[in-house]
């Protein structure tokens, strides 16, 4: 059997959920970014794509100016994304406001968002200035402790991945001798990027296999000296699968039998992760970030050593239906979907998958709207399905008006029924992308009107309740800044007079850089984290 693993961590930074790990998806639930054919230039496009840039980098140049009288928690978040937006059209002021993130975050508590900002903003650098992004890079934040003494979460693993890929992909193997170096630098402190040297591995092995084998020796003898944390160790599990073939059978059994004691002797506490595996019809659930690591691993052992596998799968329930999940497939291919939720508490709301079938659908709408509605039928929370969905309308509303006013009345009739706000402006911000696309600017206005205001009311009350939380993890910001994208390029001066009404300053202020970011398409940042595949 061939094994196709398409595995997902999804990130929600701008809720109560955060998900972390090796690999990060950013969870979107509806498209801001309208895709159309793109016509020869004519001299008033150029115009207006000229005013636009200006108009964009007038609009971030205020929001830095704004920043200055927030907390430096918020400063913090807000450069990092400046940092973030500027990088390919003011390269010099994005590497000015990237370092400045650096320079706040001193100050800040040694937390997992302190983290995040200084990684959002080394990456803004990458791309222009990749030396200066690894000496960034080394000045990250080391985890903070949490009560049991142990390191907690540490971005600095997935900030290596996503820096050097860009250094390798900008020097190729010219650069490797100052990515090995930066990488024993990490070693030496128990922090080997192994997720990031592993990528890099198996690409020059393709060219110069031994070289690519001297790599892989070297990134093994850091292990006995890594921080073991459940992430660490996914990402182990991760360059042990990529360079499988480059590990003789003895080394990769005595790795994995470390790997495996550890797991066996830590009692799984953190329940906060929830996995779901669905393929072919079949799911599984596992619980805890032992289990999904255990799961990762399973390959590995079942090739060194196929009892041992046996063993482990007849003694942990979890593991053993999230095996059988994988299997009876027709056709001998399995792809396998992973969604992944992390919660400070409580049960995951409806099915992790879910936020990866929403941008499934997302990707398909550009291609067949039709199919994407039928898909769409497929995500088990209503909210988000809703708000999926009638997204899609203004695709549709020239083939099948019928179909593209009855998804808007439903959006509106589910807008009444739901309780929660932050729902509520979930669905507005859906509704707005249709009646963007279909050029209702009057429906635009009013759904304008109604998720700004419920918006900001959303933000004032979570300040009441944690005063101390950054803007970014406000519940709904997410959907406003999107719903900024999306109306600053329906009517510019009906969107910028929304936002200049907003009161709470640093919510106005991610709401300019996102108008900014959909004025000039050369800002938008690239993407809000990584999708990876792995194969067998």
């Amino acid at each position: 059997m061939r094994l196709g693993l398409g595995l997902a961590l999804c990130g929600v930074v701008a809720g109560s959920a955060v998900c972390h790990g090796q690999m990060v998806m950013q969870g979107r639930p509806q498209r801001d970014v309208e895709v159309k054919e793109k016509a020869p230039e004519t001299p008033e496009a150029k115009k207006l794509k000229e005013e636009n840039e200006r108009k964009a980098k007038e609009l971030l140049q205020r929001a830095y100016a704004n920043s200055k009288d927030l907390s430096e928690s918020d400063r913090a978040a807000i450069l990092a994304r400046l940092a973030s937006s500027s990088a390919r059209v003011m390269p010099d002021q994005s590497k000015a406001w990237a370092d400045e993130v650096f320079q706040i975050t001193q100050g800040l508590n040694n937390d997992t968002f302190r983290g995040q900002y200084e990684m959002t903003a080394m990456m803004a650098v990458a791309d222009n200035d990749p030396d200066h992004a690894l000496q960034l890079l080394l000045q990250m934040s080391p985890p903070v402790l949490n009560q049991e003494g142990k390191p907690g979460l540490d971005v600095r693993s997935q900030a290596a991945a996503g820096v050097f890929q860009k250094y390798y992909q900008k020097k190729g193997e010219a650069g490797l001798p100052m990515l090995q170096s930066t990488a024993r630098q990490l070693g030496e402190q128990g922090l080997y990027p192994f997720m990031a040297m592993g990528s890099i591995i198996r690409n020059l092995g393709k060219n110069d296999p031994d070289k690519a084998q001297a790599l892989v020796n070297e990134a093994l003898v850091y292990f006995p000296r890594l921080q073991q944390s459940d992430m660490s160790g996914q990402q182990v599990a991760m360059f042990l699968r990529m360079n499988q073939a480059m590990i003789s059978k003895p080394v990769m059994k005595d790795v994995l039998t470390q790997m495996v004691n550890k797991v066996m002797a830590t009692k799984e506490t953190d329940n906060s992760m929830t996995t779901t595996i669905s393929t072919n019809g079949n799911t599984a659930t596992l619980k805890g970030a032992s289990t999904l690591m255990m799961f990762q691993l399973m390959p590995l052992i079942n090739d060194v050593d196929p009892e041992w596998a046996k063993k482990l799968e007849n003694e942990n329930e979890q593991l053993r239906n999230a095996v059988i999940a994988q299997q009876n497939s027709p056709s001998g291919t399995n792809t396998v979907r992973m969604g992944v939720f992390m919660s400070g508490g409580g049960p995951p709301r409806g099915n992790p998958i879910d936020p990866m079938k929403a941008m499934e659908v997302d990707e398909l709408a550009q291609k067949d709207p039709m199919g994407a509605i039928k898909m769409s039928d497929e995500i088990s929370d209503p909210v988000l399905r809703t708000a999926t969905s009638v997204a899609i309308a203004g695709e549709i509303n020239n083939t099948d008006p019928a179909q593209a006013a009855r998804l808007v009345k439903n959006a509106k009739d589910a807008i009444a029924a739901t309780p929660e706000q932050a729902d509520k402006l979930r669905i507005l911000t859906g509704l707005a992308q249709a009646q963007s696309s279909m050029k209702d600017k009057d429906g635009l206005n009013s759904t304008m009107d109604q998720a700004f205001a419920m918006g900001e009311d959303l933000y004032r009350k979570s300040i009441d309740k944690n005063p101390d939380a950054g803007v970014n993890t406000r519940p709904g910001i997410d959907s406003l800044t999107r719903l900024a994208g999306i109306g600053i390029k329906a009517d510019q001066s009906s969107t910028l007079a929304h936002i200049d009404r907003v009161n709470a300053a640093p919510l106005q202020t991610m709401l300019l850089i996102s108008a900014a970011e959909n004025l000039d398409p050369d800002m938008k940042p690239a993407g809000g984290g990584f999708r990876i595949m792995i194969r067998n």
